[in-house]
């Protein structure tokens, strides 16, 4: 009656430690810990396409984000929400054109009713030393989720433009689910939602995430009296949620629909029919030098297709949205259309120069292209000593600068077939301006075909070349196609070096044959 359970001897029995025979040592998980970091970047690079325009980023640092994840839910091991919510701001960080990054949580100690929004800026280092860093900043906070409407109602005030919003939290904070009601000022999600559309843009994409849902999906709520078509609700996490943000960001739904003819081709045989139909028509009009007589005229500035009466010309001429502009930038004498203002402004350099002055933090990137083989020194001494020191000086104007250097980013694989070209040319566009080339007697691996998708910024490569390298449409694209509007550097070794190179070593740096 009084005898032990084999339960009891099993509990009290002391756990054996398995010591491992050979510990890896400090060096081997740093490397492990960059070539994690290098793999996330790799994987969000060609997995998903930039997001266009202005993000603001709202992640909760509350307590009840601290609680595990299920490993059922495609995350990997057992982690909490806040883990996973950071890593997804920091995933939007890296992809976003600019990008404002925000925890927020009740003040510590709650006595005063306050939230804080400390902002989460990228540092040197992996992605893994950034989380770690937005993690301190997150434990720091107070326990209870409070909504940042102070922050909105600044941008409000201050008539700041963003294009989207995202909302990261352990539940469906949105319009029709958890309004995040704020006794003080009355302040709800779908009343300031209204007001900043109604105020600064109409066309704001709203998207909350709530990372405490068993599956992932999207949807959309019960109540839809609050909700307009740019709200989006998604349940879970998944590496979609950047990909669809980044396609609704980049023109939202009005411009989709005005293109869905150009992204399936349904307008090749209209556009035959309207060049015949037109051909015939002007096979019938009168010379164009009579034209001055008609009483109705067209727009002459590039781009218009206007026609007004002939007394309403000029008026409409010194109004029209295609008329030459000078930029505003100090510095800058480019002329642009008055609707291509605002895009050129956003990648002139005089602008962000001034930014710069203004005390604001701005991001450089500038993309290093050249043939790898022969270029792996030059490029060490750009990634050990020069982009060190040139981070440092723009640290102390303020200024984040990255270098975008695809040489280990790339399989032999997709630079056999092409298939990393459109990913290398998307790298050239967030860098622009700044582009950065080396070439030696190499001239790189050929493409017979080029292998992109529909999206208007390649269609130059439809009338280009079959057969050229990936390190010549680096350089057209980045530099040549528009030099005015580059600051790019070109550098081209010079040919007396080839004589220096021991026999052992010269077939990487000679030119491959007589056809390259």
């Amino acid at each position: 009656g009084g005898g032990r359970s084999a339960g009891d001897e099993t509990a009290r029995r002391p756990k054996k430690v398995i010591v491992p025979k050979f510990m890896p040592h400090a060096a081997l998980l740093e490397r492990y810990r960059e070539s994690l970091d290098t793999a996330v970047k790799i994987a969000t690079v060609h997995n998903v396409k930039p997001i266009r325009g202005t993000t603001v980023v709202l992640c909760s640092a509350a307590q009840s984000m601290r609680s595990g994840v299920s490993p059922a839910r495609n995350v990997g091991s057992k982690r909490s929400f806040q883990d996973v919510g950071i890593l997804l701001g920091l995933m939007c960080k890296y992809m976003c054109e600019e990008c404002d990054f925000r925890l927020f949580a009740a003040s510590k100690g709650g006595a005063g009713g306050g939230v804080e929004y400390p902002s989460v800026e990228l540092q040197d280092g992996t992605i893994l030393d950034n989380m770690a860093a937005a993690l301190r900043q997150a434990n720091g906070l107070g326990s209870a989720c409070a909504f940042p409407y102070e922050h909105l109602e600044a941008l409000i005030r201050d008539r700041k433009k963003i294009d989207q919003l995202i909302v990261i939290a352990d539940q469906q904070i949105a319009p029709g689910c958890e309004e995040m009601p704020d006794a003080g000022s009355n302040a709800s999600i779908s009343g300031i939602l209204q007001k900043y559309r109604q105020e600064i843009n109409p066309d704001l994409l709203f998207v909350s995430i709530n990372l405490d849902a068993k599956r992932f999906g999207m949807r959309t709520p019960a109540d839809r009296s609050q909700q307009s078509d740019n709200d989006v609700v998604v349940s879970g996490f998944s590496d979609a949620i950047l990909k669809y943000i980044a396609e609704r960001g980049d023109g939202n739904q009005l411009q989709c629909i005005q293109r869905i003819d150009e992204t399936h081709g349904l307008d090749r045989a209209m556009d035959k029919f309207e060049a015949a139909a037109r051909l015939r028509r002007e096979s019938r009009q009168p010379s164009r030098f009579w034209s001055f007589m008609d009483k109705v005229q067209e727009c002459t500035h590039e781009g218009c297709a206007m026609k007004v009466k002939k007394e309403e010309l000029r008026a409409h001429m010194q109004k029209c949205d295609f008329r030459l502009v000078a930029c505003p930038s100090e510095g800058c004498s480019e002329k642009v259309a008055l609707n291509l203002l605002p895009s050129h402004r956003a990648s002139c350099l005089f602008q962000k120069l001034s930014d710069a002055k203004s005390g604001k933090w701005r991001t450089a990137k500038v993309f290093v292209s050249s043939t790898f083989l022969d270029m792996h020194g030059e490029r060490d001494i750009l990634a050990r000593r020069v982009f060190p020191e040139l981070r440092e000086r723009c640290r102390a104007r303020r200024v984040n600068f990255f270098e975008v250097d695809l040489r280990w980013g790339i399989t032999a694989e997709e630079s056999r077939t092409g298939a990393s070209l459109e990913s290398c040319l998307d790298q050239v566009d967030r860098c622009r301006p700044f582009f950065l080339g080396m070439l030696g007697a190499r001239y790189g691996g050929t493409y017979d075909e080029y292998k992109v998708s529909e999206d208007p910024r390649f269609a130059w490569l439809r009338e280009y070349p079959a057969g050229r390298s990936i390190t010549e449409l680096e350089f057209h694209y980045g530099a040549l196609m528009n030099p005015a509007a580059a600051q790019s550097v070109l550098f081209l070794r010079h040919p007396a070096f080839l004589d220096h190179v021991p026999d052992s070593h010269a077939s990487a740096f000679r030119s491959e044959g007589a056809a390259a």
